[in-house]
């Protein structure tokens, strides 16, 4: 009986963590997928997808508050605090699911899928006494009648602005629906997927036992080496000031976690409404996660230790000093939207982006030196290796609009009138 225990206790935990990273992303993802929707030519459902998210965010902060003024009791309150969680990861579920049903592939499995995840989220909730049972059934309750709302909403504007014919309850109507494809373009020509892995895989092992040697046969034994790098760091902090530090956080934020993540969110979408294809999408994501196995394997094999100053009020992360995760991070973001923005883009202003993604890697790391949480050997590193890696990943997933059928020019001309045709149709019925 106590193993059961434990393994329901797991489940509902695993089920929890997944759910609250969906909560997170969902609130993230909505406003990226309005800026989709606007790309794609569909503005009503851009406006109602934007007012929903709105007024699931409003109902979210304000109805807590009221049933908690309306208790008066402070475990009330305490209950109550997790109530815009399972309100949260409803609204903005059920809002992407209306937008992206009708082009979903197995629609059963993908409302089943999201309906077991909102369960779960509430249950592991109530197992785990976060929250009361009345409280994930009211916050489930009022975010699938808000969900619901708008779904009604959109088909009464259907039906009497434009005549198409309306979806069913909690589905939004969209004329025009191949819009909402992701990717509904072919690379032409499009590597082979296990060959892509296989060569990214043995391209990821190569670099992260390369930076790991360097690190431990190279950069940690050496007295030079580090005393170069602490004459940098003292040099950092002796030019300390709140100006600078001010600055410092600023910079920093370009290639903290929270940036990095809302970047790719903004990103990857507008990736994918521009060019059609899966391919940049594809280069943003594995760009990013390939780093961050890179500078986890290595910095877990060399674990040099931080510099010894005061960070400030910076928090520390209990991993390696080298690599830098986080200048790796902004190399392979920002150096991918670079590339991605040269090759597809025919404007001639689009070479300003590689002065741009310099500048924000020059000030993550500069950043980092100025907080004392990496030595310079550090951050060379991590630009060197993160070049190394996204060079493989766009030589690998080629990401570019490709030669294609006929020459490049005929190329060009042929991507040319497929978006000129795509602008000029009127834009969706719904």
């Amino acid at each position: 009986m106590g193993v059961l225990t434990d393994v329901l206790a797991g489940v509902l935990g695993g089920f929890a963590f997944v759910a609250d990273i969906g909560r997170q992303a969902g609130w993230a993802l909505l406003p990226a997928t309005v800026v989709f929707l606007l790309i794609r030519r569909l503005p009503r459902a851009a406006v109602v997808l934007a007012l929903g998210g709105l007024g699931g965010a409003l109902l979210a902060a304000v109805v807590p508050l009221l049933v908690a003024v309306w208790l008066s009791t402070g475990e009330g309150g305490m209950n109550l605090a997790f109530f815009d969680d399972v309100l949260g990861l409803t609204v903005t579920s059920a809002l992407l699911l209306m937008v992206f049903r009708p082009v979903l592939p197995a629609k059963r499995w993908w409302v089943l899928g999201t309906a077991l995840l909102v369960v779960g989220f509430g249950t592991a909730a109530v197992a785990s006494g976060s929250a009361s049972l009345a409280v994930v059934l009211s916050a489930g309750a009022i975010g699938v009648l808000w969900a619901g709302a708008v779904g009604l909403l959109w088909r009464r504007w259907v039906s009497d602005q434009s005549g198409a014919q309306a979806a069913g309850w909690l589905t939004m109507a969209v004329g025009h629906s191949d819009r909402l494809r992701l990717a509904p373009e072919r690379s032409s020509p499009s590597p082979s997927l296990a060959r892509a892995v296989a060569a990214l895989g043995a391209v990821l092992v190569l670099l992260a036992g390369t930076v790991a040697a360097i690190g431990s046969f190279v950069i940690v034994p050496s007295a030079a080496v580090q005393e170069v790098d602490d004459r940098i760091i003292d040099w950092f902090v002796s030019i300390r000031s709140d100006g600078l530090s001010a600055l410092a956080t600023v910079l920093d934020a370009a290639g903290n976690t929270p940036g990095i993540i809302a970047v790719q969110l903004a990103a990857v979408p507008i990736a994918l409404a521009l060019t059609r294809r899966r391919a940049p999408a594809v280069l943003l994501v594995t760009a990013v996660v390939g780093e961050t196995a890179v500078y986890l394997v290595a910095g877990a094999l060399v674990g040099r230790a931080r510099p010894e100053v005061d960070h400030l009020s910076m928090m520390v992360p209990p991993t390696s000093s080298y690599p830098s995760g986080h200048v790796a991070a902004t190399v392979v973001t920002y150096g991918a939207i670079a590339l991605l923005v040269l090759a597809w883009s025919r404007s001639r202003w689009r070479y300003a982006v590689v002065p741009v993604a310099v500048l924000l890697v020059a000030g993550v790391v500069l950043a980092r030196l100025y907080w004392g949480l990496h030595f310079a050997t550090d951050t060379l590193a991590s630009v060197v290796f993160a070049v190394v890696w996204l060079a493989a990943c766009w030589r690998v997933i080629r990401p570019g609009p490709g030669p294609g059928p006929g020459s490049g020019r005929e190329r060009a001309v042929s991507i040319r009138n497929a978006h000129t045709r795509a602008w000029r149709e009127p834009p969706e019925i719904a």
